[in-house]
């Protein structure tokens, strides 16, 4: 399957995703917390270096989820800072060899404000839709939901940026504390319903890290379409997402044959790709 071209704009908002090698809890958070505590500063130290914006996150024991912007045009500079130094600091932690996050990381673009709410959500929820903890207060690893709990909190070293529905921080908290709490009492319903117990914050941190869920299969990859990469709500908005992201696509194989060999960055000026997007044999991105 052929790599898609990574696009970017200073005002696209990804959803990002990546998973551990063959689902393994590889950032299981243990009983010492040396993980969580150096994942903390290593995200504060990315986020500062190459200025992205982050709304949310949160770390769970196979994969993590950022909510961020690039504005400077440089997400996979720092995701390239970030997961490589994380993957080292796992191996020396966990005395291992190889690979830690052996595919790229998914870069999904959240196209309006309805999917920007219900991704949040999502996000904040996820130790709860796993069924690991009640609520996420209650989680043992990273989440940004935790930087809301003390004054001062070592979260202080991340400082999150509002979603652009909400004038500030505050304000943006007070919202989705309510409709995480409805959220996360409904999850615990239908759970309830179906006699799914839930893990709670001690036996997560007695998950061995070199352990993996139950249900873990090896599946065929599904080939994505355009439209798998765009999160919206609105049907029209989605389309003119799409059909921008299809033009430039079209844009660079039409491109491609005239300028072989030539400089990415200057093949994107002459070719009229935008500036940002990144040729998809670079592994780095």
């Amino acid at each position: 399957m052929g790599r898609p071209l990574r696009l970017q704009d200073p005002s696209f908002i990804y959803f990002i995703t990546n998973r551990t090698l063959e689902s393994r809890f590889f950032l299981s958070p243990g009983q010492n917390d040396l993980l969580s505590q150096f994942t903390l500063k290593l995200l504060a130290d990315s986020q500062h270096k190459y200025q992205v914006e982050i709304f949310s996150f949160v770390f769970l024991s196979n994969h993590f989820h950022l909510i961020l912007r690039a504005p400077h045009l440089n997400l996979s500079e720092f995701m390239s800072h970030f997961q490589s130094r994380l993957a080292r600091f796992i191996n020396a932690l966990r005395q291992r060899r190889g690979t830690v996050f052996p595919n790229r990381y998914d870069a999904n673009f959240i196209a309006d404000d309805a999917a920007l709410l219900s991704l949040t959500i999502y996000l904040l929820a996820n130790p709860t839709r796993a069924r690991l903890v009640e609520h996420p207060d209650q989680w043992p690893s990273l989440i940004s939901h935790h930087a809301y709990r003390s004054n001062p909190s070592p979260y202080d070293a991340i400082p999150l940026t509002p979603l652009p529905l909400f004038p500030d921080l505050q304000t943006q908290q007070a919202v989705l504390s309510s409709l995480i709490d409805d959220h996360c009492d409904r999850l615990i319903q239908n759970a309830a319903r179906r006699r799914q117990p839930f893990l709670g914050p001690s036996r997560v941190r007695r998950t061995p890290w070199h352990g993996q869920p139950a249900s873990y299969s090896i599946a065929p990859s599904k080939r994505r379409t355009l439209n798998d990469r765009v999160m919206c709500h609105a049907n029209q908005i989605r389309r003119q997402f799409v059909t921008h992201l299809r033009a430039v696509i079209d844009a660079y194989h039409a491109a491609r044959p005239h300028f072989r060999g030539e400089a990415f960055a200057r093949f994107c000026q002459r070719a009229g790709v935008p500036a940002g997007t990144h040729h998809p044999r670079n592994s780095w991105c």
